[in-house]
């Protein structure tokens, strides 16, 4: 059972007596941590953490089937992570990428956790464009799309919330599993009207 909670872990739990297994920590999640921290002893600040609902699926890729993880960081942030879970005792990272909109910069961590940055100012590669991920409050669903005369297995999800940038969330992504979360596609949904409603995916 894989639980996500605002400790900022993704936590594994044995279905059969309860016990722990393993929890996780997001590199998206790492720099709010000390946010975490109170001034007050035996006392902790509440945060979204790992927020999103986590999804897990048999796929197949590279000759073999893999169980693999992946989950939104909800109201915890603009991010999603990806683990392999084959080995339910022994999980192995997948990736991660993350948009801070306010930084103007786009991270992404491949399956060694080398974290790479991008910036909106400098063109960015359009499989690396994330910058219209907002809170990521949209469970994915994990799918095999034809790709030639094979199939391809990839995450489909919408791009969130954001409550101050219309820019933000009004789009669907498609990203490959099996490629370090590359983007394969992105559907922007355009707000035509004067309504002042707040686009969200």
């Amino acid at each position: 059972v894989y639980v996500g909670a605002n400790d900022g872990m993704l936590h594994a739990f044995d279905s059969t007596t309860g016990e722990e297994l393993w929890a996780f920590i997001p590199p998206t999640m790492l720099q709010d941590l000390d946010k975490m921290v109170s001034v007050k002893a035996n006392k902790s600040i509440s945060i979204y953490g790992v927020d999103g609902s986590p999804i897990a699926k048999d796929i197949f890729y590279d000759n073999k089937w893999r169980t693999v993880l992946f989950s939104g960081m909800g109201k915890g942030g603009k991010g999603y992570f990806a683990l392999d879970i084959t080995n339910p005792t022994s999980p192995t990272f997948l990736f991660a990428f993350e948009n801070q909109p306010l930084n103007n910069k786009i991270y992404h961590w491949d399956s060694s956790g080398t974290r790479i940055e991008r910036g909106y100012a400098i063109s960015i590669s359009p499989e690396y464009d994330y910058s219209r991920l907002g809170d990521s409050l949209s469970t994915p669903v994990i799918v095999a799309m034809p790709n030639g005369t094979d199939t391809k297995w990839v995450a489909v999800f919408g791009a969130g919330y954001s409550a101050t940038d219309n820019t933000i969330g009004s789009s669907i992504f498609v990203v490959d599993l099996e490629d370090s979360g590359k983007i394969l596609q992105r559907i922007d949904l355009m707000d035509t009207g004067s309504d002042n409603i707040t686009n969200s995916m």
